[in-house]
């Protein structure tokens, strides 16, 4: 009769940690990439930016699709400047935090590489330089000091 207890006891245990080894639920980077995503947060090395940008920004979301395809669409507030649509193709580069987005421009593409930091399924930091920042924007010199870091949301 004692050995009942002490073999319900192995049992479980033996259950619990094949339960607790099984990784099939874990996604990828590139699978938690994967949807329609929304600026949220703008911080550079100066600190919060969010509003700044907010003041010139109605929306800057993307696209990404499984067959590594995006777009991303810049809406301004100014009805005066014209949105930017951008499509291409995108890479995640495994191990090393690096998304890149391949902007078709000009007949060519040009790759864009941001670095990334997964929060969570449904929030990314995703880091680029201040030049492509000002570029895209159309903001002055010197509006973002060092890397840019935009927060994003899955929507």
């Amino acid at each position: 009769m004692r050995k009942l207890p002490v073999f319900l006891l192995a049992l479980f245990v033996a259950l619990t940690s094949i339960g607790c080894d099984s990784n099939d639920d874990d996604l990828t980077d590139a699978e938690i990439f994967i949807g329609t995503w929304t600026v949220v947060e703008v911080r550079d090395s100066e600190g919060d930016k969010t509003s700044e940008f907010d003041e010139g920004v109605n929306n800057f979301s993307a696209t990404l699709n499984t067959d590594n395809t995006y777009s991303l669409i810049v809406d301004f507030l100014d009805p005066e400047r014209t949105d930017i649509p951008l499509t291409g193709t995108y890479t995640i580069e495994p191990g090393s935090d690096d998304l890149i987005l391949n902007v078709n421009f000009g007949g060519g593409e040009i790759p864009l590489h941001f670095r990334y930091e997964i929060e969570s399924e449904n929030q990314i930091e995703l880091s680029i330089s201040e030049t492509f920042v000002e570029l895209i924007f159309g903001t002055e010199e010197g509006t973002y000091v060092g890397d840019v870091t935009f927060s994003i949301e899955r929507q």
